[in-house]
């Protein structure tokens, strides 16, 4: 066994003596259910044998470990139709620790890997609900800063609670997206360096994506800053050893007891132990991009790797999004910094600008409005030709300032109270705001209409009878037929969209008998493609009860992504997976009686002794019956000639002694309908013998009568 990393549906697994030691008891059993065809997400186990390469390495991956993790990162993307990092259908992971023994509580789990600035605004999109896809993300950071930077958990939910404090809530169902996006960008903070959070005592200062002004007063009652007036630099010895930071760094969250705060001046005021009073202001902090233009070539350079999407830092896509607010710094002399729809036309600029054309040393400030283009350019005209950068525009909104866009007046945690098309109730005002009204009434009038599904399934009948009497030597054959089920589109009049599974791969036939399905006597395997196969058996000799022969149907995954009736992907293509049905037949004894060989419906009503028609025949075997099943058995006796040729018939012992017989009883030619009462006693039992077998003879013991019929219950 040479592969290190394990898809969970590897045949490879077989391969394995000790599979929990190698693949850990979550991967051990993710590989196993995966290998027969349990439906288990797509995925693959890195065995325990890379963590001794990590440590042996110096905790390091080697190339090859990589390379393989990449290729089956492509497997699942492949599988699921997502794409890792993408910035409109990202692919999600959860990576969950394992281990060769069990060890409750002391495994690690990192949930929605592959979320980030970017993927996060996307993740919103294909679920319209932003609050979800935010507080997603800052779970991610939270797990991802614990597990791999190793930051104890009570730091980043100490700051939750500042947070909440500092909003006057208790709950976290009580923030919305705004709280989340700012509680998620001081979080990764936190997790990259825990240093960055200046705290004061217990205090943490700050609120959101905010920075604090400088603060007026004087905190040395507190102990920890000292000599603090407004301009100085901040000193905290608990966190940055007697190094000093400017008053305008970024703080996280804040925490301020007896305190007021002005949200529209951003002026916070709150009180000091000493009595005394403390000032500052809280401003909105933009992003910022510090754009250098080379004179020599032209480029356009920026300074941040983090900041844009293409491999070069040379003349970069930037992503920006809707309702946020940038800076564009320019470091060049002698040229102008520009954006606007369209190239070298500093007149068709979008709204929302600063400072458009802004020279050296001068910030261009864009505030993307909610209605913005999906592209804008950023250039500057200088001597040796045009540096240049897409500005690519995510978020709601999306075509341009001719498309008008929705803003809730109420708060936008308020909820729908009724569904409104396809508007679901309980449809929070976030979800909505930045919709154009165009997308809006689509989500009235249109609703979203999701595909009808049908899983796959089989049919294996046999081809002939299913009732034989025991003893018997047949041929047994079945046809076994696959269905690849279905994806309908009912807004289409339940049109076939495409198939809902891959084809079959092989064929598993076994038999059992009894009721209880059992896989313990298997037959054979056929590894074909086919949609149907003819099974069959020779020279199969019949018992008593039921005899079962049973196929499975191991299927593809499929490719088929299902779509609503806009096009967006439902759910997931179907995984591998099995299919199984029966078909059953049961050996029996048969049934013998005097019976009379026409139908019932043309019999002679004549008195008893008549001669001119059909009498009592000899023991005549009946149809068969099921002895398990069977009940309601009709039978038409012939009259009686005389008072030694009875009505009879006979039932077989192994029959009655599993289910004896309770019930006799007469159908009446004058209201034609069966009698009520029992005539069971009216037949004498006496054993007898039937080619060797014990079976019990039934005699009518009454007076003489002509054909009748009578039904048989037990």
């Amino acid at each position: 066994m040479n592969k290190l990393i394990l898809n969970f549906k590897s045949k490879d697994s077989k391969k394995i003596k000790n599979p929990k030691n190698f693949l850990g008891g979550k991967g051990a059993n993710l590989s196993e259910m995966g290998r027969i065809g349990l439906p288990v997400p797509p995925g693959f186990t890195i065995s325990t044998k890379v963590c001794e390469l990590f440590y042996k390495d110096k905790k390091k991956l080697n190339s090859q470990i990589v390379s393989t993790i990449k290729k089956e990162l492509k497997i699942i993307e492949k599988e699921v139709g997502k794409k890792f990092g993408d910035l409109k259908n990202p692919l999600l992971l959860s990576v969950r620790s394992g281990a060769r023994v069990s060890m409750p509580g002391m495994m690690d789990t990192i949930l929605n890997l592959g979320l980030n600035d970017k993927t996060v605004i996307a993740l919103a999109n294909k679920t319209s609900n932003m609050r979800f896809a935010k507080d997603s993300y800052r779970r991610f950071i939270q797990m991802y800063g614990n597990v791999v930077m190793g930051v104890e958990g009570y730091h980043f939910e100490e700051l939750i609670e500042n947070y909440k404090l500092t909003k006057g809530v208790l709950l976290d169902t009580d923030l919305d997206e705004n709280d989340w996006a700012s509680t998620a960008t001081h979080l990764k903070v936190l997790a990259l360096d825990p240093r960055k959070v200046i705290k004061y005592g217990s205090l943490v200062i700050g609120k959101g994506n905010r920075t604090v002004g400088p603060i007026t007063g004087t905190t040395s009652s507190w102990g920890i800053v000292t000599g603090y007036t407004a301009g100085t630099p901040i000193i905290d010895p608990n966190v940055y050893s007697g190094s000093t930071v400017s008053p305008w760094v970024e703080v996280q969250d804040v925490r301020l007891v007896n305190s007021t705060y002005n949200d529209t001046t951003g002026e916070i005021t709150y009180n000091l132990s000493d009595g005394s009073t403390a000032t500052g202001y809280i401003y909105d902090t933009p992003h910022l991009y510090t754009l250098n233009i080379n004179v020599s070539d032209t480029n356009l350079t920026v300074n941040e790797p983090s900041d844009y999407e293409s491999g070069n830092n040379d003349n970069p896509d930037l992503y920006l999004s809707r309702g946020e607010t940038y800076i564009f710094r320019n470091n060049a002399t002698g040229h102008t910094l520009e954006i606007s729809r369209t190239l070298g036309d500093i007149n068709d600029a979008p709204v929302g600008l600063t400072n458009n054309g802004a020279t050296y040393g001068t910030d261009l400030i864009f505030k993307v409005p909610q209605d913005a283009n999906d592209t804008y350019w950023i250039y500057s005209n200088t001597s040796s030709g045009t540096h240049k950068s897409q500005l690519i525009i995510t978020g709601a909104g999306g075509t341009g300032t001719t498309q008008s866009v929705y803003h809730p007046a109420v708060p936008l945690s308020t909820e729908t109270p009724e569904k409104v098309g396809g508007i679901e109730a309980g449809t929070l005002a976030s979800a909505l705001d930045g919709n154009t009204f165009s997308k809006m009434f689509d989500l009235i009038l249109f609703p979203t209409i999701t595909p009808t599904l049908s899983n796959p399934y089989e049919s294996f009948a046999k081809t002939n009878n299913n009732l034989y009497e025991i003893g018997d030597v047949i041929n047994v054959d079945g046809l076994v037929t696959f269905n690849r089920g279905s994806i309908l589109e009912p807004w289409n009049g339940d049109t076939l969209q495409n198939y809902r599974s891959g084809l079959p791969n092989a064929y598993e036939f076994y038999f059992y008998t009894g009721n209880t399905v059992s896989y313990t006597n298997y037959l054979y395997t056929i590894y074909t493609s086919n949609l149907t196969y003819n099974f069959t058996e020779n020279g199969y000799s019949i018992i008593k009860g039921y005899q079962n022969w049973l196929a499975k149907i191991f299927y593809d995954p499929s490719t088929n992504q299902p779509l609503d009736n806009y096009g967006g992907n439902y759910l997931t293509p179907l995984a591998s997976g099995t299919t199984e049905s029966h078909f059953v037949i049961e050996g029996v004894y048969p049934i013998y009686a005097t019976t009379y060989t026409g139908t019932f419906s043309t019999f002679p009503a004549l008195s008893p002794g008549y001669t001119g028609f059909e009498g009592i025949t000899s023991q005549t075997k009946q149809t068969l019956y099921s002895m398990i099943t069977g009940n309601n058995i009709e039978l038409i006796l012939a009259s009686e000639p005389n008072y030694t040729d009875r009505q009879k018939f006979w039932l077989p012992d192994p029959w009655l002694h599993d289910r004896p017989i309770t019930k006799v009883e007469l159908y009446d030619t004058s209201s034609n309908q069966w009698g009520t009462p029992n005539f069971l006693s009216m037949f004498t039992q006496t054993p007898d013998i039937i080619n060797g077998l014990p079976y019990t003879q039934f005699e009518y013991n009454g007076t003489l009568r002509g054909f009748v019929k009578i039904r048989l219950k037990f």
